[in-house]
């Protein structure tokens, strides 16, 4: 019985790690990045079983008067964080779920474009929803660590530094898929 007792873990948990970022125009910050896990089954281990990344948060140094920015994102994860000027832009991807988006600040958006893909802006010190088609188009390629592996795999990385290069093996060993290949607009009719 105690064996058994020690098999049951909480429903969600949270991974986290300091991510490097690449911006468009070069410059590496370091974004601290934090994921709420749902299990869908128990395992022997800790991160054993089936489980799902839930929410995300991400902390970061915007600059300037801003300072430092948190930002809680329900059922979605970013794909992309950039900086154009003085303002900061992230795309996301995910869904929301049972009733999120009436929660204050978690509502996203509907998804646009032929990846479902949600863009974001900083306004004061809270990103709000915006079209796709308002994101500087210089903006195509997503430079967030995609975490489609299980939360076993991805537990490695819990409480330490992902640099560019551990996301460049990662991309060999989990490509990613057509969808998060490239940020694509919706086509618009003329």
């Amino acid at each position: 019985m105690t064996f058994l007792t020690g098999c049951f873990w909480d429903k969600h948990f949270d991974l986290a790690w300091d991510e490097e970022v690449q911006l468009p125009d070069g410059e590496v910050i370091v974004v601290h990045r934090k994921t709420t896990y749902e299990r869908h089954s128990q395992g022997l281990t800790k991160y054993g079983g089936e489980s799902g990344g839930r929410d995300t948060t991400l902390t970061f140094g915007a600059g300037g008067t801003t300072g430092q920015i948190t930002q809680l994102f329900k059922g979605f994860r970013p794909l992309f964080l950039g900086r154009d000027g003085d303002t900061w832009y992230a795309v996301l991807i995910g869904a929301h779920y049972y009733k999120s988006q009436e929660i204050p600040g978690q509502n996203w958006g509907k998804p646009e474009g032929p990846n479902g893909h949600r863009a974001v802006k900083l306004v004061g010190d809270k990103f709000v929803p915006i079209s796709l088609l308002e994101l500087p188009t210089k903006f195509t390629q997503p430079n967030m660590f995609l975490l489609y592996a299980d939360a076993k795999e991805v537990s490695q990385f819990d409480g330490k530094r992902v640099t560019l290069a551990d996301k460049a093996r990662w991309l060999k060993l989990h490509p990613l898929g057509p969808g998060d290949l490239k940020i694509e607009r919706p086509k618009t009719s003329k």
